[in-house]
């Protein structure tokens, strides 16, 4: 077996992040893939995740927010680039490894059996994996994927990457190579005062608009498709808009709680991350009630819902506005 990072599946603790007590244990598959990634080589992912307070509603999903690669290199030495698939994608990925680098590929979860229950041989969904070791010969993959990190070999592994090898009308994966040998440019004792100096960034990117008053609008019309798409519908519906504002919204609190720590900010801080805390709760129990909707056809009042999101929303921003100085 061809070993980029060393460890042992049947063994490995995810990060906190990814536990049980965690408000959103699955965020989406790029988050949630380089969260380990970071935490099997030893680093604390927490400290870029600032990035999550610029989730907000796109055209009709909320932002399918992801770690900055510019954040990435200067707090961990990460160097994600493109990889061009020029031959297959199984010795491409073996390449890389052998190379001391961690692919990130884009597969289909069919093959996947950690994703048993939901796509495991019952649907074709994207989805991104880091790959961590692999043998050729048997074959067999070490990846990190979700909320931890997992073996397949046999018939999943081939299958992984099967179509890009053995359909030539089907086009490759897209495929990101992370150099994990690179120094990270700020020290680990400042990671905290670089957080603080993203924040400002994060903050002048951020829209005056409260985006929970614009997905009120669009919801309205929504509940018309959640009441007769069914459940079906209604999972594709939550993780676009749901799972990425409540999970954005978790992340986020974890972080100001993590930046508060020893800073004489502390105070609003904690305040500004409570009312996150409190979007993360409202967007479980709105989706809850939404999941019933598309089984039972019957709309519901969601109202008071978006009073506190937008609520929640202007205390947060607001809070963080007034702590870095960047007005709305």
């Amino acid at each position: 077996m061809v070993v980029a990072v060393e460890v042992q599946p049947e063994t490995y603790i995810a990060h906190r992040l990814h536990s049980e007590s965690a408000d959103w244990p699955e965020t989406n598959c790029y988050v949630d893939v380089v969260i380990e990634l970071l935490n099997v080589l030893g680093h604390e992912p927490v400290a870029a995740l600032g990035v999550a307070l610029r989730t907000e509603l796109e055209a009709d999903q909320f932002t399918f927010f992801k770690f900055r690669h510019a954040d990435l290199e200067a707090l961990y030495g990460f160097e994600i680039v493109e990889t061009n698939p020029w031959t297959s994608v199984f010795d491409q990925v073996t390449a890389e490894v052998a190379a001391g680098r961690v692919p990130l590929v884009e597969v289909d979860s069919f093959f996947l059996p950690d994703t048993k229950g939901s796509a495991y041989q019952v649907a074709h969904v994207k989805t991104t994996i880091a790959v961590l070791a692999i043998d050729a010969n048997e074959p067999a993959i070490v990846y990190a994927h979700n909320r931890s990190i997992h073996r397949v070999s046999g018939a999943d592994a081939h299958g992984l990457f099967h179509a890009a090898n053995d359909a030539a009308s089907l086009l490759p994966p897209y495929i990101e190579t992370v150099r994990v040998d690179r120094p990270p440019l700020v020290e680990a004792r400042l990671h905290r005062d670089y957080a603080l100096t993203l924040l400002h960034s994060h903050m002048k990117r951020i829209s005056s608009e409260n985006p929970y008053a614009r997905f009120r609008v669009r919801f309205d019309e929504d509940l018309d498709r959640l009441s007769a798409g069914g459940l079906p519908f209604f999972h594709t519906y939550a993780f676009a808009t749901f799972r990425q504002f409540g999970a954005s919204s978790s992340l986020a609190a974890v972080h100001l709680d993590w930046l508060a720590e020893g800073n004489k900010l502390a105070s609003p801080l904690a305040q500004a991350s409570q009312a996150l805390r409190e979007i993360s709760t409202g967007a479980r129990t709105l989706q809850m009630r939404c999941a019933r909707t598309a089984m039972t056809g019957k709309r519901i009042d969601a109202s008071s819902h978006f009073d506190d999101f937008e609520r929640n929303w202007e205390t947060a921003i607001g809070i963080l506005r007034g702590v870095t100085g960047i007005s709305g």
